[in-house]
């Protein structure tokens, strides 16, 4: 009998979930913290509830409010952590992957911007951290936060004009995507293995209507040039140029949406100068960068090979810029010493790659390194996430066994780049850090992008808010973070399209590759994926949708501060709402659940 006690008593510790440890008296949470296997699989480098009740032993809910301001600056470091790997790294990597492909601007953030961004989501969304959450719920208020929050702050930085059938038709894909899966969530005949075969076959498609697309672009403009060609050397006419005139103009526009190029833009915008709801323009037009004469600019056969070895390698490791240390204020000074830990592990491990920098960043001694440490660093993450545990401390143990058989292969391959590269030209093979400095960074957005839902979940049941209401609107906005920083940050650059391509194409590859996973591990219905909140989810997210594409065809696809103004709107809308429902003043979109009463 005892025995059979202790078995469903451990079963019972097996199934419970490390959240519900805050509903049991302070006394006792400290050993539930460390005795419930969930605890260590729901946080991750942090074991946020051992820290609090164990290590600080709190005890009543003030000091919990106390601890939930450390959480914040928690928070917020990993931000910076995640705002310094995106702008420094990770949107140079992307620009050069979409030269090297040959794509367009618009195609490059759907599949490039689009996908990197997404990966993070997915991979969070198969982590133990939202097990039991409604994946629908979580996919269209992500949807819904990057449309109107990411969107909205793309159209209000900078002008651009918009790909209007390629953004017409990718919502339509994603209005599609969202009525069949709730048509499958209704549907029981099919096997959810014929459910996740179908939405996953989307993506494919989607991607080769967009490449489709792309490969016709490519063949009017080869068309219209030879059509102007013959057109020159016909006899002149009013009716010929305007023919000609027309034939231009279009192939133009073509040729504008066709191209990615480098641009140094003008740092100074002149944002409120006409007023916060009229559209912006540059002081300046931007200037193209020339990445050919970037990497040469300082190479001379005559110059040693290791010329200026040690010098260049201080200055890219050192975080704190000279120029820009000058140039800052009070403010601006004070915000780099606080950043400079973060940047300095980061330049350490992260390899730089920019086609806009002399040498396209190149640091031989200091690239030469990171051949060494970022592989071992990036495998030592990955197996302490999937393979380690917190055991008594708050801290995860580190955990890098099976990093270590990266250096038999990393340490030669480093001297024998040592030996072969110069200090003053980057090798030809320096592309091959790009995809290395890509991966790095998901990685590290992916471990923090943990942290910070962990953190904002706790800080929600602290102040006794309900987990569905922190799913769309605080979880929602901090998954959201990350996206928003690449968008923006790739719109005050000068690629606007390719922002808004990336939103769209991530929102269609975050909606089949969640869903679709979900359906293929198990089975589902609406109260698996569709918690509350997620009418009320459904009705807006289609509203942003319509709306957005209603303003766009009215503009003339040309992206505008006021409609950017309209998105944020909307969004806060949806903020009032669904909180008037979590306080119970209002219904929401679902129908009243009836009873029946047998006669």
């Amino acid at each position: 009998m005892k025995e059979e006690l202790q078995a469903e008593f451990n079963k019972f510790m097996e199934n419970m979930s490390c959240l519900s440890l805050m509903k049991i008296s302070y006394t006792g949470r400290c050993e539930m913290a460390r005795k419930l296997p969930h605890c260590n699989r729901y946080t991750n480098i942090i074991n946020y509830f051992q820290l609090m009740y164990c290590d600080f032993r709190v005890r009543n809910n003030k000091n919990e409010i106390y601890m939930m301001g450390l959480y914040s600056l928690i928070y917020m470091l990993l931000l910076c952590v995640v705002f310094l790997s995106i702008n420094e790294y990770y949107l140079p990597a992307l620009k050069i992957a979409a030269i090297r492909c040959r794509l367009n601007e618009y195609l490059a953030g759907v599949i490039l911007v689009g996908v990197a961004n997404s990966t993070n989501d997915v991979l969070l969304s198969l982590s133990p951290v939202r097990a039991g959450s409604p994946t629908l719920n979580i996919a269209m208020s992500t949807a819904l936060t990057s449309i109107c929050l990411s969107g909205g702050a793309i159209c209000f930085i900078m002008p651009f004009k918009m790909s209007g059938s390629n953004v017409f038709r990718d919502f339509l894909f994603v209005i599609f995507l969202l009525e069949l899966i709730r048509l499958f969530l209704d549907i029981t005949a099919l096997t959810n293995w014929i459910k996740a075969a179908v939405i996953l076959s989307i993506y494919p498609i989607y991607l080769a209507v967009n490449i489709f697309d792309f490969i016709l672009t490519r063949h009017n403009i080869r068309k219209l040039r030879r059509e102007i060609h013959f057109l020159r050397n016909e006899p002149n006419s009013p009716q010929m140029e305007k023919k000609m005139y027309d034939k231009v103009i279009t192939l133009t526009d073509l040729e504008v949406d066709d191209d990615v190029q480098l641009l140094r833009m003008k740092t100074r915008y002149g944002i409120f100068r006409a007023g916060v709801y009229v559209t912006p323009k540059p002081l300046v037009e931007p200037k193209e960068v020339n990445a050919v004469s970037n990497r040469k600019v300082l190479h001379s056969i005559n110059n040693p090979r290791n010329r200026f070895l040690f010098t260049e390698f201080f200055q890219e490791l050192n975080p704190i810029d000279k120029d820009q240390w000058s140039l800052s204020g009070k403010f601006g000074r004070l915000k780099i010493i606080l950043t400079a830990p973060v940047s300095f592990i980061l330049r350490l491990a992260i390899p730089k790659v920019n086609y806009a920098q002399i040498k396209h960043g190149w640091s031989k001694l200091l690239n030469c390194l990171q051949i060494v440490i970022n592989p071992f660093w990036v495998l030592m993450l990955l197996e302490t996430m999937f393979g380690s545990t917190h055991g008594t401390s708050w801290l995860i143990t580190f955990n890098y066994e099976y990093a270590y058989w990266s250096l038999a292969v990393t340490v030669p391959l480093s001297l024998i780049v040592f030996c072969h590269s110069r200090t003053d030209i980057p090798p030809p093979y320096h592309i091959v850090f790009a995809a290395a400095n890509i991966i790095s960074v998901i990685t590290v957005v992916w471990v923090c992008a943990w942290e910070m839902e962990v953190i904002v979940s706790i800080i929600g049941i602290v102040f006794h808010l309900s987990p569905n209401y922190m799913i769309v609107t605080f979880n929602a906005l901090s998954n959201a973070l990350p996206d928003m920083i690449t968008y923006t940050r790739l719109s005050k650059k000068g690629f606007g399209k390719m922002a808004f391509g990336g939103i769209i194409g991530g929102i269609v590859f975050d909606l089949v590759s969640n869903i679709g996973t979900q359906f293929a591990q198990k089975k589902l219905d609406h109260s698996d994926m569709f918690g509350d909140f997620g009418e009320t989810l459904y009705v807006f997210l289609l509203l942003a949708i319509w709306t957005t594409i209603s303003w766009c065809w009215i503009f003339d696809f040309h992206a505008r501060r006021s409609g950017g103004v309209f998105l944020w709107c909307l969004f806060g809308i949806f903020l009032i709402y669904v909180t008037f429902i979590e306080l119970n003043l209002i219904h929401d979109f679902t129908e009243d659940m009836v009873i029946r009463m047998k006669s």
